[in-house]
């Protein structure tokens, strides 16, 4: 019964910022879960938090739920959140006034090769005339 209704919280609150979060991953003490290395969904984190710059990875070290398991209807149930660590990269694009991870293509060596030749012309033809 206690982790259908960790499961249920889990579901209702935090599923949409955590990915792979079950009562299978955690341990009991007490009437604490504890979760370890969980990680978070950086797709949420990224269009909720609108910062400019783009998350490369995140988690949470350790995340804890305290459950009354005594007074369950009059005291309240903690979640807490221990060493979260999120890794961002500045943009290397923009998309629709958002940053995007996605690097904008190198130019190719023909390109190069093409615009040096072509630079390369251009003054011996006008000092030839």
């Amino acid at each position: 019964m206690t982790a259908s209704i960790v499961q249920g919280i889990l579901n209702r609150y935090l599923q949409k910022y955590l990915k792979n979060v079950t009562t299978e991953h955690a341990t009991l003490w007490g009437g604490e879960l504890v979760f370890k290395n969980v990680e978070l969904r950086l797709d949420v984190l990224q269009e909720e938090l609108g910062l400019p710059v783009v998350l490369t990875r995140g988690f949470i070290q350790e995340l804890k739920v305290y459950l009354p398991v005594a007074n369950l209807l009059r005291e309240n149930i903690r979640i807490s959140l221990s060493n979260v660590e999120v890794v961002a990269q500045t943009p290397k694009t923009w998309e629709g006034g958002r940053p995007s991870a996605a690097s904008t293509p190198a130019p190719s060596p023909k390109s190069e090769v093409d615009r040096a030749s072509s630079a390369a012309v251009a003054p011996a033809g006008a000092g030839g005339d």
